[in-house]
């Protein structure tokens, strides 16, 4: 952690109480399972390394064209981050999303370009005694 100066506009700076720290960039390499239903709701495992678990603000993005869900952590370690997939967009029809995470919020975001792919959910046509 580092103090920052603030200029007052009177050629003096000062420290303040306040610090921030600085982060090494995330990043993800791999994605398990790489596929579950358009209901979402699959454990979602993402790998990689310089995640924070201790931030509280680990995010993850599913993005499927211009739309895109951002979904918190369930469960995170300096290698790995649980989450679970949102619904997809389009409802039921089949599509490949890209997962990217945040360190800060969704501020910024991983560019590594893992994807999701969300398989069509199953349709019950008829039933049969």
């Amino acid at each position: 952690r580092h103090p920052y100066y603030v200029n007052d506009g009177k050629d003096e700076a000062f420290a303040t109480a306040s610090t921030f720290t600085y982060q090494s960039r995330a990043t993800v390499t791999g994605i398990l399972p790489k596929s579950g239903t358009a209901a979402g709701a699959s454990r979602v495992t993402i790998t990689g390394s310089n995640f924070d678990p201790s931030s509280g603000y680990l995010k993850a993005k599913f993005s499927v064209g211009a739309a895109f869900t951002i979904v918190d952590v369930v469960e995170a370690t300096s290698s790995s981050i649980v989450v679970l997939s949102p619904p997809s967009p389009a409802g039921s029809i089949a599509e490949t999303a890209i997962v990217e995470v945040s360190m800060n919020g969704g501020a910024d975001y991983t560019s590594d370009n893992l994807t999701f792919f969300y398989e069509s959910s199953p349709e019950v046509l008829s039933v049969e005694p």
